[in-house]
């Protein structure tokens, strides 16, 4: 076994391995100090995986790579980087909800995550110029369908119907929003949350509608249609495109190797903008529309009952923000307090 293969190896191996035992390490601490700490040490395990893969690309795998060609030579060169990302983030998310999930639903996220980055890169390997982006539209419009689908398998969604129906579809009719249905997931943890492409489908939890008072609820759904209405989700789908184009299309073309790193670069570079500032931007403004609807002391009264009952820390670094695509409860707390 050569140099590069063994490192190769390291790289697949080591950054689950690392989130597995610092997991396991914390795993009978409150909820709060487990997950800083696991997002430390998964942040830590992907920039092992990064440095031990291009160790291992420099000693000789990318060479190896450049003997293959197509499709085929992508997923041999994206395998090895893609898969530990891949079982890192599912046993981060395990260990800091492990009092919620089962390793049913891990594994489940696990096959999920394989064929939608590995289906994306198929995609675009076996397509080219337009096609590449039609044919990619439908399939995200699918993904999202399918994974609304099994949010309300799993969650044992039904139809929600009363008055708080009735209000939701008045505020969705009021503002142009347009829903499909509403369910009720049987979860005692209180959480609201949209899927399906652009949000067509609204998901509360039996939990959120028992802990949480009246006002409170329409203003943590509220800011999930805040989402809807600002078209946050469709933004995120477009951003997605753009950047698995930039990264695969070149390699896909006979262009310099300049232009396939450049195009490479800028993907990344847009992830990294996506993540820092969009992403937290959308947070802010899906909870002034809250503060719209429902009225801030709310939205506010909310935020700090979920804080509390969910065990998610109030303060925390921007690099957790940016790690969980959430500002923190403080800051978005302080923020609607200076709201007019």
């Amino acid at each position: 076994m050569s140099m590069w293969q063994v490192v190769l190896i390291l790289a697949v191996v080591l950054p689950p391995t690392i989130v597995l035992v610092q997991g396991r390490r914390y795993d009978k601490i409150n909820r709060k100090e487990r997950i800083v700490k696991l997002s430390k040490a998964y942040i830590a395990s992907i920039f092992v995986e990064l440095i031990l893969f291009i160790i291992s690309g420099v000693l000789g795998f990318f060479d190896y790579v450049g003997r293959f060609s197509g499709i085929s030579g992508t997923f041999i060169l994206f395998g090895p980087a893609l898969l530990p990302i891949i079982a890192s983030t599912l046993l981060l998310a395990y260990y800091s909800e492990k009092e919620t999930m089962n390793r049913k639903t891990l594994l489940l996220g696990f096959v999920l995550l394989l064929a939608i980055v590995f289906g994306t890169i198929f995609l675009f390997m076996a397509t080219e110029g337009i096609t590449n982006f039609v044919i990619f539209i439908i399939y995200s419009m699918g993904v999202a369908e399918v994974f609304s689908k099994i949010v309300k398998k799993v969650g044992k969604g039904e139809v929600l119907v009363g008055e708080l129906s009735e209000e939701i579809r008045r505020i969705c009719k009021r503002y142009g929003i347009k829903i499909r249905n509403i369910y009720v997931l049987k979860d005692d943890k209180p959480y609201a949350l949209v899927s399906g492409f652009g949000g067509k489908d609204v998901y509360v939890t039996e939990g959120l509608l028992e802990k949480l008072d009246r006002d409170e609820v329409i203003a943590v759904i509220a800011h999930e249609l805040g989402h809807v209405k600002k078209k946050h989700l469709f933004k995120n789908s477009i951003i997605s495109i753009v950047a698995v184009a930039l990264a695969i299309i070149p390699m896909n073309l006979d262009l310099p190797v300049w232009v396939v790193i450049g195009g490479v670069l800028l993907s990344i570079a847009l992830i990294i903008y996506d993540f820092t500032v969009l992403r937290l931007k959308n947070e802010y403004e899906a909870d002034e529309f809250a503060a719209k609807i429902a009225g801030k002391d709310s939205i506010i009264r909310a935020l700090k009952k979920l804080t509390e009952i969910n065990e998610i820390p109030k303060d925390t670094p921007r690099w957790f923000d940016v790690m969980h695509s959430h500002p923190s409860i403080k800051k978005r707390i302080k923020r609607l307090e200076e709201m007019v």
